[in-house]
């Protein structure tokens, strides 16, 4: 519920909420609270335009269930109260490869309620009895569990067995008592807490500025439910690096570091004459007084390149220099930050040259961790950058030319021909290229789903995306995508080969393209789509070294040399024959698994 009280359409009254009025919102979201999706409540007729006609006998629950499960992925357990679960939104879920659990009400278990045993009866047999009732086929299950009151629950997943022990409060005899649980209780009570738990999250730091407007009340809520997504993202990413918890912020210190960033960036929106301007301003109230303490601004300013200009301050006495570890004294201030820096060649950068230069020369390892290099150059007092100075280290050569780019943004390595630290550029390009190598690639088709008009639409029965834009991806083992070429028909792929490559066929045209931005030596892994003896032997030629499934039809003479399907067959699983060529640069395999390959 999202607490409301004005005048709005939509509104609710649902008295057993901890805000009882207000606009309802359906959610979906995982065990760890992070929501997936969600449904403003705007009357039934709205739910029926989003959903399937074979869906629109479900009623509210079964509305709203199918609705959120459009955008899960197939084989997607979901879990949900009694309010969404019934047998036939169930079983229509099961026909779109989703999986529910949840309580049910009894008047919805049809003729199954009757072959349960009776509440008197559980309830004579003591806590933590159970009973399990099953379709035919074995797909639905319904399992009746006795704690301090009858629980129904449905589920396609999760049964009764393996069942464990849990700690409940026993009233009577004020202490906690070991009630056996049924596999269903255990896994709905583990993974249905999510939507509880954003709630929880944002009814801490809820915005709570009063209005009669509900669409402010709704952009404050959907702010709240943004900034507590983000803090649970932020935190499991976090958990996974296993970064040491007294590292991670708490929700309280994110939502303040997300305020000041974006009070920081609204804040140096203004122009440098109205920075100069206030700066003179303050210049002139603060003659005669002691000069007042001014705080390291907010990072987030501080790496904003454009806004930070130096300015001399007619001083009596210089102020001390603010950056970390700098004992100097100096005259120059940043305009935008109002603190003082020294005018020296690291000095003189911005905020965001200073780390940028620092990371950079860090990840192409051109300088070590404690930044010797850096406290080198910044023993240099000449705050301009000479061209013609040639640094001893190859480190303060790249700083140099780093800065010099970043100054100029439209300035680019190759217009720097004539600068002696050129050769410093093509350095780095050169280590980064050959870091990035891969030994290995591999290359697929994927459809990009899509149903309107577009002229290369295409129909994949096979697909889990039957229908949509076929895409053709080189990637790595890793799943890092190289290259791709969008199919646009045969014509555009022979336009992009050379001409020894044109009678391949569409499965070797898409080969022959993908592997133009592959080193040589690559070893390149695809279906038997792309495969064929003239593709491979084309490919060789470029020093591309193909392993693939083949058609039988693309073998010519070697099918008849290999045993066939039935020998194979009757030998066992696991045969396998090799054939090759006279020069044994190319070899074919045949195995038998299940079926040959």
């Amino acid at each position: 519920m999202i607490p409301f009280t004005g005048a709005c359409p939509c509104r609710q009254y649902l008295p057993m909420k901890p805000n009882p009025v207000g606009i309802k919102n359906f959610v979906c979201a995982t065990a760890d609270g992070i929501v997936l999706d969600f449904d403003l409540y705007q009357g039934k007729g709205a739910l029926l335009e989003q959903v399937e006609e074979e869906e629109v006998g479900l009623g509210l629950g079964g509305l709203v269930l199918a609705r959120l499960c459009q955008t899960l992925h197939r084989g997607t357990k979901v879990y949900c109260d009694r309010f969404f679960t019934s047998i036939r939104g169930v079983e229509q879920m099961m026909k779109k490869e989703m999986y529910i659990t949840g309580t049910i009400m009894k008047n919805r278990l049809a003729g199954a309620k009757e072959k349960l045993p009776s509440d008197k009866t559980m309830k004579n047999t003591g806590r933590g009895t159970s009973s399990e009732l099953s379709t035919e086929d074995g797909k639905l299950c319904v399992v009746k569990w006795y704690d301090n009151k009858p629980v129904l629950m449905m589920s396609v997943v999760h049964g009764t067995e393996p069942e464990d022990t849990c700690q409940r409060w026993d009233k009577k005899l004020k202490q906690y008592v070991t009630v056996s649980r049924p596999s269903i209780v255990r896994e709905y009570n583990l993974k249905m807490g999510g939507v509880d738990l954003i709630d929880r999250m944002i009814s801490y730091y809820r915005m709570s500025a009063r209005t009669k407007k509900w669409t402010m009340r709704m952009l404050m809520h959907f702010t709240d439910l943004a900034l507590a997504n983000s803090w649970l993202l932020y935190r499991k990413d976090l958990a996974i690096c296993a970064a040491p918890k007294k590292s991670i912020m708490q929700f309280l210190e994110f939502r303040t570091e997300m305020a000041t960033t974006l009070l920081a960036q609204h804040h140096g929106q203004g122009s440098d004459a109205d920075l100069s301007e206030q700066s003179e301003e303050e210049d002139n109230s603060n003659q005669g007084k002691k000069r007042p303490v001014t705080a390291v601004p907010h990072v987030s300013v501080r790496r904003r390149a454009n806004a930070h200009l130096p300015e001399m301050i007619s001083l009596k006495n210089a102020a001390r220099c603010r950056v970390a570890g700098c004992t100097g004294r100096t005259r120059v201030r940043c305009v935008t930050c109002k603190v003082f820096l020294r005018s020296q060649l690291l000095h003189s950068l911005s905020h965001i040259e200073r780390f940028s230069v620092q990371r950079a020369l860090e990840l192409l390892g051109l300088i070590d961790g404690d930044n010797s290099d850096l406290e080198d150059l910044s023993d240099n007092d000449d705050p301009i950058l000479d061209a013609n100075y040639q640094p001893p280290h190859r480190s303060k050569a790249a700083v140099r030319m780093t800065v010099v780019m970043m100054r100029t943004p439209f300035l680019s390595p190759l217009s720097t021909a004539e600068d002696v630290n050129v050769s410093v550029v093509q350095i780095m390009v050169k280590d980064r290229r050959s870091q990035n190598r891969p030994e290995c690639a591999s290359i697929d088709e994927q459809m990009i789903p899509f149903t309107g008009a577009c002229p290369c639409r295409q129909y994949l029965p096979m697909k889990p995306n039957p229908v949509g834009i076929k895409n053709f991806v080189c990637a790595t083992a890793d799943g890092i995508v190289l290259d791709f070429d969008l199919y646009q028909g045969k014509g555009a792929l022979l336009e992009q080969v050379e001409e020894e490559e044109v009678g391949l066929g569409l499965g070797g045209l898409v080969l022959a393209r993908l592997c133009q931005t592959l080193h040589r030596g690559t070893k390149v892994y695809c279906d038997r789509f792309f495969t064929s003896i003239r593709g491979v032997e084309q490919m060789m030629k470029k020093e591309m070294y193909i392993t693939g499934t083949i058609m039988k039809n693309r073998l010519a003479g070697a099918k008849e040399k290999l045993p066939s399907d039935k020998t194979m067959k009757n030998t066992g699983r696991g045969t396998s024959s090799e054939l090759s060529t006279e020069d044994g640069k190319l070899c074919v395999v045949k195995w038998y698994d299940k079926n040959q390959y």
